[in-house]
């Protein structure tokens, strides 16, 4: 799990009724990921890190949640990470890092999409990554 770099997002629409809501969604998301290339500011990645903190510490609520976070910790660094020191790990984030990260993870790599249902409205895929290129 430690070398994988996928991720991604979600969007349910009823493409019959939200045409426009679709193409707007796409447009504002792919808008968005391209803005974090070049355009993300300090205060939002402060801002991210900040809730990012709030919601590890949220997601170690109970004993199962613990033993699920060190299963992943093993999986990808063969050891279980001090808090402190993941802390400090964060805290080592700045603009430049999540501008290099966007910028080969999003803005510089192969996009893959996925549709379910009637696929016949859903923007083509090679104008999304034409937007974010």
């Amino acid at each position: 799990y430690h070398d994988t770099g996928l991720w991604g997002l979600q969007v349910c629409l009823d493409l019959d009724e939200q045409d426009a809501e679709h193409y707007e969604s796409l447009w504002y998301i792919t808008e968005e990921m391209v803005r974090m290339t070049y355009g993300i500011t300090a205060s939002e990645v402060e801002r991210a890190k900040s809730l990012f903190r709030r919601n590890l510490l949220q997601s170690l609520d109970g004993s199962t949640a613990v033993c699920e976070d060190i299963g992943r910790q093993m999986l990808a660094y063969d050891r279980r990470i001090p808090m402190d020191e993941m802390d400090s790990r964060i805290d080592m984030i700045d603009v430049d890092t999540v501008r290099d990260t966007c910028y080969k993870h999003i803005y510089d790599a192969p996009l893959a999409m996925a549709s379910i249902g009637r696929t016949e409205g859903v923007t083509c895929h090679d104008i999304l990554k034409g937007r974010m290129n």
